[in-house]
C-alpha cells in the first residue's frame, strides 16, 4: 500500500522523496509508540481478557501483568523497526 506512494514520491519530488519518506517513518514510529504506551498502560486489562480469574483470586495475575509489560514494548518495537527499515531500504 505504501510502496507505490514511495515510488511516486521518489520519481516526482526534487529531493528523491526523502522528505516524504522521513515524514512517513516519523508518523509510523509515533503511532506505534503511542500504541505501545497504551498497551503497556492497559496490560492488566489485556491479561484480564485471557484469564478467567480476577486479580484478587488469581495469585499469578501480578507477575503475569509485569511479564506482559516487559514483552509488549518489545513486540511493538520490533514492528516499528521492521516498518522503518521497509520504508527506508537504503539504510537497513
Amino acid at each position: 500500500m505504501l510502496v507505490p506512494q514511495l515510488v511516486r514520491a521518489r520519481a516526482t519530488q526534487p529531493d528523491g522523496g526523502r522528505a516524504y519518506e522521513q515524514r512517513l517513518v516519523t508518523l509510523v514510529v509515533c503511532v506505534l509508540g503511542a500504541g505501545t504506551a497504551l498497551a503497556v498502560w492497559a496490560a492488566p486489562q489485556i491479561v484480564g481478557l485471557y484469564t478467567r480469574d480476577t486479580p484478587d483470586s488469581h495469585e499469578a495475575f501480578e507477575p503475569t501483568v509485569t511479564f506482559a509489560r516487559f514483552l509488549l514494548p518489545h513486540s511493538c518495537c520490533r514492528r516499528s523497526s521492521s516498518t522503518a527499515c521497509s520504508a527506508s531500504t537504503d539504510r537497513c
